[in-house]
């Protein structure tokens, strides 16, 4: 694509999540009011996801990819991935920041539900916010990571998950979370460009694919899941 063009490509998932996730918030509550017991009803969600993953799969069918896929010599070629420092302390900085997003991610609707009574439409907005606040800057989202730095920018995004877990530790509101989410721009948004962005510089001839399915294994996945392990039995 263009030169500059990354953070406007992300600009509309953060566009999607900002208009969708209030809307299946306020129609859980509404299922949950008037066809249930009062508990929280997850069918709606379930069903959206399911009807957004068919017209994503239908998309593709329809979507044509022209990609020239470079000989490889399988596993041989990956050791050269690891045989870089720099990218060995990428996969765990991956690691690190995915465990951090995952906690937030699996225990904040918990939190602010179940201990200060939140609505799921409330829910849905603290996505919204995040959303919201990051369109602006993802539209120049590559300047200012080339100003700033990809480097630094992993450093501010470790700082500010510092503050936003500080943060929700204090507050006893559900809307007082909303300033914590809006921090999504450095901790989400800026810092997948800048991942996107060294990744692209950092891989080895060839293993541009293989080192950003690493990235995303080990961010998305690992780091992600890593919440499991400090959950008590």
């Amino acid at each position: 694509g263009r030169k500059g063009s990354l953070g406007r490509q992300f600009l509309f998932a953060a566009l999607s999540q900002a208009i969708i996730s209030p809307v299946i918030g306020q129609l859980m509550d509404f299922v949950s009011k008037n066809y249930g017991n009062g508990e929280p009803n997850y069918l709606v969600a379930f069903i959206a996801h399911d009807i957004f993953i068919l017209i994503g799969m239908a998309l593709l069918v329809f979507t044509n990819l022209d990609v020239q896929l470079p000989k490889s010599s399988g596993f041989k070629d990956v050791k050269k991935i690891f045989r870089d420092i720099d990218n060995c302390v990428l996969l765990i900085l991956m690691f690190i920041i995915g465990s951090l997003w995952g906690f937030i991610e699996t225990f904040l609707f918990v939190y602010l539900k179940e201990d200060m009574g939140a609505p799921m439409y409330l829910l849905g907005l603290t996505i919204t916010v995040g959303a919201v606040v990051s369109i602006p800057f993802l539209y120049i989202a590559d300047y200012i990571v080339d100003r700033i730095g990809q480097t630094n920018i992993f450093i501010i995004a470790l700082l500010t998950y510092s503050v936003r877990y500080v943060g929700y530790s204090y507050i006893t509101n559900p809307w007082h979370a909303f300033p914590f989410e809006a921090m999504e721009i450095f901790t989400l948004n800026l810092f997948k460009i800048a991942c996107t962005q060294y990744v692209g510089e950092k891989a080895p001839p060839g293993l541009l694919a293989t080192l950003n399915g690493l990235v995303g294994c080990v961010h998305y996945g690992l780091g992600k899941g890593n919440f499991f392990f400090s959950c008590p039995s």
